[in-house]
């Protein structure tokens, strides 16, 4: 499985990439518009994205994401240090597929990703049935 992780903390991305590359391979970028960039060669199976970041962050990211169809069907996870309900809300009404307040704990994260992408895979697969 493929994941792309979008954050401007280079410290946590390296940690993210440590500790998810058992599972994953990992493409980072600290920037949102690198993170388009990577995505014309990448297409992940999930993506991890803070919300709040220098050069437009995760709303814009998500938002331009769901409005295109290739992309429309990747499970994301908001990973932010904004806890309130808002920023909550916000992201989910962009398109976010999921949310968690940073500091997460590596496995969480881990079984979060983990599970939005078999959710994601299992729907795909009932797709296919339904139309065979």
């Amino acid at each position: 499985m493929k994941l792309l992780i979008v954050d401007d903390e280079t410290k946590l991305l390296s940690l993210l990439k440590e500790h998810l590359s058992n599972e994953f391979t990992i493409e980072t970028s600290s920037e949102v518009q690198t993170a388009f960039d990577i995505l014309q060669d990448y297409v992940p199976d999930g993506i991890i994205v803070d919300w709040n970041m220098p050069d437009g962050g995760g709303q814009l990211f998500i938002e331009t994401l769901r409005d295109k169809e290739e992309y429309d069907y990747i499970p994301i996870l908001v990973l932010t240090a904004y806890d309130t309900l808002i920023v909550h809300n916000r992201a989910i009404e962009a398109g976010a597929d999921g949310y968690l307040a940073k500091p997460a704990s590596l496995e969480q994260i881990k079984t979060i990703v983990l599970d939005l992408i078999n959710k994601q895979m299992d729907a795909k697969k009932v797709l296919q049935n339904l139309s065979s």
